[in-house]
C-alpha cells in the first residue's frame, strides 16, 4: 500500500475523529447530572420494589457497561450492589457474574492477586451449578492473569481448557474469545505466522456475528504483530480500523492501546514528534482508567524516543516511571524491559556500574518468566489439544461403528417379534388414534385462542383509529369553526360604536365562551389522539402527559428512564401510554397519593414500565376494582403479547410492573 493512500486514510480518520470528540464533549456535559440521577433511581427500585433476580441482571449489565466505558469506579459500584443483592437472594449465578467482573475491573487496574481472587471464587460457583459457559469465560480470565505474570505455558493451559469446553456447548463468542487469546501466546513468542493465523480465526467470527467490542480488540492485536513484523503499513490500517470502531463504542482502554500502536509506527518510521504526540494522548487515558501495565509500555516508548533525540534526562525520568508502574502491575516482561532500558541508558553514558547493576536485575527478571522451557511447553500443550481432539473424534466413529451394531441386532428381534406382535399394534394403533385425536383438539382449543387474540387486537385497534378519527374532526373541523366564528365576533366587535358599551361587553362574553370551546375542543382531541406520540414517540409523550396531568397537583412525579432510544412499533407506544394514562389518572381519583415514580427502561428484548406510588393501594383480586381500569389496562398489555403484575408497596402503595417483549 502506497504511502499518500495511508496518508490520506490518516487524514481522514482524524477529521472523522475530531468531529466524534466533539460530540462526546457535548454529550459528557448533558449527560454527568443524569448518570448520577440513574444510580439514584436504581437505588429507589430496590427500596420501593420487590428485590428479585431481574435487579441483580440489571445492575450486573449496567455495571458491564460502565466498564467498557472505562468508568470504573461507578462500574464496580453497581456490581457490588448486585453481588450484595445476589447474596441475599441466594442467587448463585448472579453472585458468580458479579465477582467474575469484579474481577475484571482488578484486572484491568493491576491489581492481578486480587483478580485472581475473585475469578477463583466465581469459578467455584460456576462449577458447582454446572454453568460451563460462565466457568469458560472465568478459566479463560484466568488465563490472562497468568500470562501477565510471564507464565505463559500455565496461561495456554487455561485457555485451551476454556476452549474445549466452549467448543463442547457451541459457544461461538468464547470459541472466538479463546482463540484471540492463545493468538496473543504466540504472539508473546514471537511465532507471528501462528498468531495470525488465531487472530484472523476470531476475527472473522466477530464480524459475523457483530460483536464490534471484541473485533476491534483483535484487529490491534493484527495491528501489533504486523508491527513487530516491521509490516508498517499493514500495521496502520488495522490499527485505524480497530481506533474507528472504539471510538464510536466509547472503548477508552481500546482507544488508548490503538493510539500508542500508531505512536509506535510513527517511531519506528523516525517522525518523532508525531509519535510522541500519539503516546502522551494514550497516556493521558491510560493514566484515567489506572492502567499501570499499559502505563509503563507507554513510558517505555517515550524513553526510547527521548534517548534518540538526546534527551538523557526526560529518557531516564520515563524509563523510572516505566519501572515504577511494571512493578505496581506486577508484569515481568514489563519489569525486565524496564531494567534493560536503564541499562542501555547508562551504558551510552558510559555509567557502566550502573548499566552493569541493572543488566543483572534484567536478566534475572528474563530467566524468571521466559525459557526455552517454556516455550516447548506451549507447543508440547498444544500439540496435546489437537491429539485428544484427534483421539475424541476417533471415538466418536467406534462408537457410531458400536451403535450401528447394536440396530442391526435390534432390527433382527424386531422382525421376529412382527410375526407375533400383530395384538399389539393394533392396540398401538388405537392408542395413536385417540393420541391424534387429543392432539386435533389441541389445536382447534389453540385456535380458538388464536383468533380471540385476534379479535381482541383487532376490537382496540378500532378503537384507537375511531379515537383518531373522531379526534382529527373535533380539530379539524369543529375546532375551525369555532376559531372562524371567533374571528368573525372580533370583527363584529371593531365594528360597534364605542358608546354601546353593554353590548360591546356581551359581545366579548360571546368571545370569551367560543374561546374556551375552542380550547376544550383542542384537549379533547389531544387526549384523543396525544400529538406528543405520533410526532415525537413514547418518552416524549409521557413526558407531556405528567406535567399536563400532575404539575397543578399536589401530587409529586418523577420519570426516570435508562438504556431506552429510538421508536417502537406504533401498536406498543400507543398502548403502553394509554395504559399509563389509565395508571395516572386512576391514582389521582382513588390511590390518594402525594408521590408517583415512573420508571422505563429495556432490559435485553423487553421493554419494561415500573409506577409506584405512596397511596393507600387496594386488592387486585377484589371486583370492584375492574371500574377503575384494571379490565382495560390487562386487554391492552394482553393485545401486545406483554404481562403486568400488580403488587403492594414495601410499606404502602401499589407497584405495578409491566413488561412487553420486543422482537
Amino acid at each position: 500500500m502506497g504511502t499518500a493512500f495511508i496518508q490520506m486514510i490518516y487524514q481522514k480518520h482524524i477529521l472523522y475523529r475530531n468531529i466524534l470528540m466533539i460530540c462526546v464533549i457535548l454529550f459528557g456535559i448533558t449527560s454527568f447530572a443524569q448518570e448520577q440521577y440513574n444510580m439514584d433511581s436504581l437505588q429507589t427500585i430496590l427500596k420501593k420494589t420487590g428485590q428479585d433476580t431481574n435487579r441483580v441482571i440489571i445492575l450486573s449489565d449496567f455495571g458491564f457497561e460502565k466498564y467498557k466505558l472505562g468508568d470504573y469506579d461507578k462500574s464496580m459500584y453497581y456490581l457490588l450492589m448486585a453481588n450484595s443483592l445476589a447474596e441475599k437472594l441466594n442467587y448463585k449465578k448472579g453472585i458468580a457474574s458479579s465477582l467474575n467482573r469484579i474481577g475484571n475491573i482488578c484486572w484491568s487496574r493491576s491489581k492481578c492477586v486480587e483478580a485472581l481472587e475473585y475469578y477463583s471464587k466465581a469459578l467455584a460457583i460456576r462449577k458447582q451449578i454446572g454453568d460451563k459457559q460462565g466457568a469458560a469465560g472465568t478459566i479463560s480470565n484466568m488465563g490472562n492473569i497468568y500470562g501477565n505474570w510471564g507464565d505463559y505455558a500455565k496461561a495456554l493451559e487455561q485457555y485451551l481448557e476454556g476452549l474445549k469446553m466452549r467448543e463442547e456447548i457451541h459457544d461461538t463468542l468464547g470459541v472466538a474469545k479463546s482463540l484471540t487469546n492463545i493468538g496473543n501466546i504466540y504472539l508473546h513468542e514471537k511465532n507471528f505466522s501462528r498468531s495470525l493465523e488465531y487472530y484472523f480465526q476470531s476475527q472473522k467470527i466477530y464480524e459475523r456475528i457483530d460483536d464490534q467490542y471484541n473485533n476491534a480488540m483483535v484487529l490491534t492485536n493484527i495491528g501489533i504483530t504486523y508491527l513487530q513484523m516491521k509490516e508498517y503499513s499493514q500495521s496502520l490500517v488495522y490499527y485505524l480500523k480497530s481506533l474507528t470502531i472504539e471510538e464510536k463504542i466509547g472503548d477508552k482502554l481500546g482507544i488508548a492501546n490503538s493510539l500508542n500502536g500508531i505512536g509506535n509506527i510513527y517511531e519506528n518510521k523516525n517522525s518523532n514528534e508525531k509519535a510522541i504526540e500519539y503516546f502522551l494522548n494514550a497516556n493521558r487515558i491510560l493514566s484515567e482508567l489506572e492502567d499501570k501495565k499499559g502505563m509503563a509500555e507507554t513510558y517505555n516508548s517515550l524513553g526510547n524516543i527521548y534517548e534518540k533525540l538526546n534527551d538523557s534526562e526526560k529518557a531516564l525520568n520515563c524509563f523510572r516511571k516505566q519501572m515504577k508502574f511494571a512493578k505496581e502491575s506486577g508484569n515481568k516482561e514489563n519489569i525486565a524491559a524496564s531494567y534493560q532500558s536503564i541499562s542501555d541508558h547508562y551504558y551510552k553514558k558510559m555509567d557502566y556500574k550502573n548499566a552493569f547493576d541493572n543488566y543483572k536485575f534484567f536478566s534475572i527478571e528474563m530467566d524468571s518468566f521466559l525459557n526455552e522451557s517454556t516455550i516447548s511447553k506451549t507447543s508440547e500443550m498444544e500439540a496435546k489439544y489437537q491429539n485428544e481432539k484427534k483421539q475424541k473424534e476417533i471415538s466418536i466413529l467406534t462408537k457410531d461403528n458400536e451403535i450401528k451394531e447394536i440396530l442391526l441386532k435390534k432390527n433382527r428381534i424386531q422382525i421376529f417379534a412382527l410375526a407375533t406382535g400383530v395384538a399389539v399394534l393394533f392396540l398401538l394403533g388405537f392408542l395413536l388414534y385417540q393420541w391424534n385425536q387429543l392432539q386435533h383438539r389441541q389445536r382447534i382449543n389453540a385456535e380458538i385462542v388464536k383468533q380471540q387474540d385476534m379479535q381482541l387486537k383487532t376490537i382496540i385497534e378500532t378503537q384507537e383509529k375511531e379515537q383518531n378519527r373522531i379526534a382529527k374532526d373535533l380539530h379539524d373541523g369543529v375546532g375551525q369553526m369555532l376559531s372562524g366564528l371567533k374571528l368573525s365576533l372580533q370583527s363584529v366587535s371593531e365594528e360597534i360604536n364605542n358608546n354601546s358599551f353593554l353590548s360591546e361587553k356581551k359581545l366579548h362574553s360571546s368571545i370569551k365562551i367560543v374561546d374556551d370551546a375552542v380550547s376544550e375542543v383542542r384537549y379533547i382531541a389531544h387526549q384523543m389522539m396525544p400529538h406528543a406520540l405520533n410526532m415525537l414517540g413514547l418518552i416524549p409523550a409521557i413526558e407531556d402527559m405528567l406535567d399536563k396531568s400532575l404539575s397543578n397537583t399536589n401530587i409529586k412525579f418523577e420519570f426516570e428512564h435508562f438504556n431506552v432510544s429510538g421508536r417502537f412499533e406504533k401498536n406498543i407506544e400507543i398502548n403502553l401510554y394509554r395504559v399509563t394514562q389509565e395508571l395516572i389518572n386512576n391514582c389521582m381519583k382513588h390511590a390518594q397519593a402525594s408521590e408517583i415514580i415512573l420508571q422505563l427502561f429495556k432490559n435485553e428484548n423487553q421493554l419494561v414500565l415500573v409506577m409506584t406510588d405512596n397511596g393507600k393501594g387496594f386488592n387486585a383480586d377484589e371486583s370492584g376494582y375492574k371500574g377503575l381500569g384494571l379490565m382495560n389496562i390487562s386487554t391492552r398489555i394482553k393485545s401486545i403479547n406483554g404481562d403486568v403484575k400488580f403488587q403492594p408497596g414495601m410499606d404502602c402503595g401499589t407497584t405495578v410492573t409491566i413488561k412487553i417483549p420486543l422482537t
